[in-house]
């Protein structure tokens, strides 16, 4: 039997904060996205060259770009919807807004998943998440919950691994690895750094 995926809780994010004066950027801590995480689809999105020598393909390159997906959750509270979604208070006509003025809120999403193989925890380093579509429905004999979708954008982001600079667009680590899988949670892991030490 291959590997299967099921399961998906604790879905968090990080907002990242750019470096000022030449200092290097920084995530924040861990939020929670949502207690009610229903689903994640990603599509990974790749450029392909065909490597021609000896008159043949004698190589395809490919190198992963971006990826798109999408988070399905229960409710979308409001404090996400200030970090992620660039939602504002008024205090004056205690109404929230939005804006149209283009605002960029980067962050690092993490989640956990189950399998008949084990656990497995991932994040994406670099991304972003739009404005979901509202649906709301009549009560009718039966009750189904609306759901919220949050359809995001990853790119990587540059890390020094091995004293060179590398784009990574995502890392996950197994629950095999007990310290790294333990402490995945304690701050955003960076690829490159040292992975905490265990208790």
């Amino acid at each position: 039997m291959g590997k299967l995926v099921f399961g998906l809780k604790n879905v968090k994010y990080a907002i990242w904060t750019d470096g000022t004066n030449g200092a290097a950027g920084s995530y924040g801590e861990w939020k929670v996205l949502t207690e009610g995480a229903v689903s994640l689809s990603a599509d990974v999105q790749a450029n392909s060259t065909d490597f021609y020598a000896e008159d043949t393909v004698y190589a395809v390159l490919e190198a992963v770009t971006k990826e798109s997906g999408s988070i399905e959750v229960a409710y979308l509270r409001e404090d996400v919807k200030k970090d992620l979604l660039g939602y504002v208070d008024d205090s004056t006509s205690g109404l929230t807004y939005v804006s149209t003025e283009p605002k960029t809120i980067t962050v690092a999403l993490g989640y956990e998943v189950n399998g008949n193989q084990g656990k497995m925890r991932g994040v994406r380093y670099c991304v972003q998440f739009s404005m979901p579509s509202e649906a709301a429905n009549t009560m009718t004999e039966s009750v189904t919950p609306d759901t919220v979708t949050l359809n995001y954008n990853a790119t990587g982001r540059d890390f020094t691994i091995g004293g060179q600079t590398v784009n990574v667009l995502k890392a996950h680590v197994l629950e095999s690895d007990d310290t790294a899988y333990t402490k995945f949670f304690d701050a955003v892991p960076i690829p490159g750094k040292a992975k905490p030490k265990g208790e």
